[in-house]
């Protein structure tokens, strides 16, 4: 018997908010992520394959920058299904790991969403109301 190999989810991080709830302030770029760093580069930082960050390009490290390829919101100011969209063209793996810029994002979070995705059409975090968070997910 042969083994399965799976290839690794490419990620789509949706970072192409006008911060308008925040009055103009950049809460994606805001050091408030769990490992010190802005919750944008520690988003990057834990997600799996190649990172398409779709929105205007932000000033990150070298390193965290690396990491990334940058893709326009073809839609702007048309949300995060937008924003997903946008992304999708670049994606190259049968799963796509989904993430807003702006939340905490551990990679033991990324690593239990790809698992529960896979052999079904996908999986999503639980909020703590029980409701399903579709912008920390993984899908086929």
């Amino acid at each position: 018997m042969s083994a399965v190999t799976v290839s690794i989810p490419d990620s789509i991080v949706v970072a192409g908010g006008k911060a308008t709830r925040m009055g103009g302030l950049d809460k994606a770029m805001l050091p408030i992520g769990l490992r010190g760093k802005s919750l944008l580069e520690d988003v990057i930082e834990s997600c799996p394959g190649k990172v398409f960050v779709v929105g205007y390009p932000r000033e990150l490290s070298t390193e965290i920058n690396n990491l990334v390829t940058w893709v326009p919101d073809l839609n702007p100011g048309g949300g995060p299904a937008a924003g997903i969209w946008s992304g999708l063209a670049r994606v190259t793996s049968e799963y796509v790991f989904i993430s807003a810029a702006d939340q905490t994002l551990s990679s033991a979070t990324v690593s239990a969403l790809i698992s529960a995705a896979l052999g079904s059409d996908g999986a999503w975090a639980i909020r703590s109301d029980g409701s399903g968070q579709p912008l920390c997910a993984c899908v086929r």
